[in-house]
């Protein structure tokens, strides 16, 4: 049977066999790691190697240069070499802090639908109060109607004792 490098179970594997839990990474990472490591080794005996020849800049300048060239190489290589191992640190520290707020996200999802509960009822109940208000005179409305009287100039409805208009502001 070939290797699955991409570690996706193929039909075959779906149907009779559980999914293996454990991934195998291919021999290409390996080879990534030494080929950065060995890499990451020559840039630094060349950095090194370029300041304590000599005292001459221009006669070490290749030397260094070609150093400093070679780190951010192998910098990209080890990034790739340790995606895989980057990955599965990932996925088991999501899987730590899902496991680790699971009670608290609960927690959340019923507090909030308790609150939504009490807001619900706090709006039916002010919507009920409302058309209560509504089917009901205020008596307080028919006695402020019969202790108005209209502005002489503006015409407007104005309190009875008061001596100017609330509108145009003109004595009464």
């Amino acid at each position: 049977m070939k290797e699955n490098l991409n570690n996706v179970p193929n039909e075959n594997e779906q149907n009779n066999t559980p999914v293996d839990t454990k991934v195998k990474k291919p021999k290409m990472y390996l080879i990534l790691k030494i080929v950065a490591i060995i890499l990451l080794l020559g840039a630094i005996t060349m950095i090194v190697l370029s300041f304590t020849l000599g005292d001459e800049m221009d006669s070490n300048f290749g030397l260094r240069m070609g150093g400093f060239l070679c780190l951010p190489i192998c910098v990209f290589l080890m990034f790739i070499a340790f995606l895989p191992n980057i990955q599965r640190a990932m996925i088991k520290t999501n899987k730590y802090i899902i496991d680790k707020n699971k009670e608290d996200l609960k927690d959340i999802s019923q507090q909030s639908g308790e609150i939504s509960a009490l807001g619900a009822k706090e709006v039916a109940k002010s919507v009920t109060e409302g058309v209560m208000e509504e089917v009901q005179p205020d008596n307080n409305l028919a006695d402020k109607d019969e202790k108005q009287i209209f502005c002489k100039h503006c015409g407007q409805k104005i309190d009875a004792d008061s001596k100017f208009c609330s509108h145009c502001g003109k004595e009464q």
